[in-house]
């Protein structure tokens, strides 16, 4: 009786420890942050993190979806800005939640661009893959 007691303690503690989602770095001249996948769709990544300016300028992330076999899929802004000097919360969703005809995202990389008015905006580079 204390050997399955213990089994079942033991299976109940590992369904209840959350899978931790992994972070990815993205730094540029302007701001630095950590994006996070916390979850996968066919089209898009729920993306979180948090994201702080350089010198104040508003600065946001941005998403590049990978397709394996496909064309990447370059998204662009993902999050608000922010001008903040300290980290803050920033996310949202990269990519688009609807359908499931379209081939699957496997990946994602993120990085830090500076939002300028009237002119392209600058971004530093890519941050290494997060894989589903």
């Amino acid at each position: 009786m204390r050997r399955v007691l213990a089994s079942a303690c033991a299976v109940a503690a590992l369904v209840a420890v959350p899978t931790a989602a992994s972070a990815i770095n993205a730094s540029s001249n302007d701001g630095s942050g950590f994006a996070n996948s916390l979850r996968w769709y066919n089209t898009g990544v729920q993306m979180g993190g948090s994201l702080k300016s350089t010198n104040g300028n508003a600065v946001y992330f941005s998403a590049n979806l990978i397709y394996d076999g496909e064309l990447d899929y370059l998204f662009g802004r993902y999050t608000t800005d922010t001008t903040s000097l300290s980290l803050v919360t920033r996310g949202g969703l990269a990519g688009f939640n609807t359908g499931s005809s379209n081939p699957a995202v496997d990946g994602i990389k993120v990085r830090v661009c500076r939002n300028k008015s009237n002119l392209p905006d600058s971004c530093g580079s890519w941050s290494a893959q997060d894989r589903r």
